[in-house]
């Protein structure tokens, strides 16, 4: 497949073409058969069909913010890092895995995409997952595992040296919830994390959290404001909000104050705080754009893709100085630079989730 042609237009954007069917939350691995010669295969386990129980709100974290001293923002960044999938095996015409190989998440090369490292994982989990968040400093991940292929969802917090190779990992007390969107504090200090029905603040060293109920709206986006005080997410049905975690409610959207209504922004997907936390930036359709955090403003648009086969842009990562965003297109990554109007791509090697940066 040869190297598409990413355009970046600038100005007024076009009209949004109607929203795609809304993506699985758990999609399948695309993953090649090929690992490391240290790989793991095992067999694979029974899933129960038994629909979750009701959530449980938790209470245990005192203090949901995140105030402590942030990891100063790097750029370019050096480092991509992505979760990958376990991969499924099956036998003739089964429709179950007979096995699965165990998978690690992996350091890549921002520059060229090439594999640095694998991430060694902790006791307590087996295999990688797909969702990662990114502190400002491009060094510091929060990755998400497996307890076993099918098992529970746990995170892991990974640091990596200069060279790209995990320093020290932290494994995050508590079951996550089959979390599909999640943020790093810009301290590194708090995960934030949303399943099908809420949005969770979780210390990473205690595992304590606090819960808010979204009333099972589907949440397409968290980040954190860089002082730790405020969570901003992008949601169907609602738009762009911004949780006040000091607030006592216990409903998301009561507790927030809504930026941008949903009305007339029905791709919105990925958000994200600018460096100095004044504006988000959010995609929406083919086109980043940006908007004042407190609300009350306009939105402008920052740059718009014109991307291959005209698919729409799904979601960005935004590393922390606020300048570079990394999205996946197919079998692509794209880097675009928010300020000059540029984009690139490097090749994906079959091995990305939802890398961060």
């Amino acid at each position: 497949m040869p190297r598409p042609d990413v355009g970046v237009i600038t100005g007024t954007p076009e009209p949004a073409p109607p929203a795609p069917p809304a993506p699985s939350p758990v999609p399948p691995s695309l993953l090649p058969d090929t690992m490391s010669p240290d790989a793991t295969r095992i067999p694979a386990t029974g899933m129960s069909a038994l629909p979750p129980p009701p959530p449980v709100l938790a209470s245990s974290l005192a203090e949901p913010y995140a105030t402590g001293t942030p990891l100063p923002p790097t750029g370019p960044p050096r480092f991509i890092v992505a979760g990958r999938s376990p991969i499924a095996h099956y036998k003739g015409r089964a429709k179950e895995p007979s096995s699965h190989t165990l998978v690690r998440p992996a350091v890549h090369d921002a520059a060229t995409g090439k594999l640095i490292a694998e991430i060694p994982l902790p006791p307590g989990v087996t295999t990688s997952w797909q969702y990662v968040a990114a502190a400002r400093d491009n060094r510091t991940f929060a990755v998400s595992t497996l307890t076993r292929p099918g098992g529970e969802v746990r995170y892991i917090v990974v640091r990596l040296d200069d060279q790209g190779r995990a320093a020290k990992t932290l494994l995050v007390p508590g079951d996550v919830d089959d979390a599909y969107k999640v943020a790093l504090s810009a301290d590194g200090s708090r995960l934030a994390f949303a399943n099908f029905d809420r949005v969770s603040i979780v210390d990473v060293v205690t595992g304590q959290r606090r819960d808010w109920n979204s009333g099972s709206i589907m949440i397409s986006g968290l980040a954190w404001s860089p002082d730790g005080r405020r969570l901003a997410f992008a949601a169907s049905r609602h738009g762009l909000g911004v949780l006040d975690p000091a607030r006592p409610e216990t409903d998301l959207i009561a507790a927030s104050t809504i930026v941008k209504p949903h009305d007339g922004m029905p791709l919105l997907s990925s958000v994200a705080y600018s460096a100095g936390g004044g504006s988000l930036i959010y995609s929406q359709g083919h086109e980043i754009a940006t908007i004042p955090a407190g609300g009350g403003g306009q939105s402008r648009t920052l740059v718009r893709l014109r991307l291959p086969g005209g698919g729409m842009l799904q979601r960005f990562a935004l590393e922390g100085t606020g300048r570079y965003a990394l999205a996946t297109h197919g079998p692509w990554l794209i880097c675009v630079d928010l300020e000059k109007g540029t984009a690139r791509t490097l090749r994906d090697p079959g091995d990305f989730g939802q890398p961060a940066w």
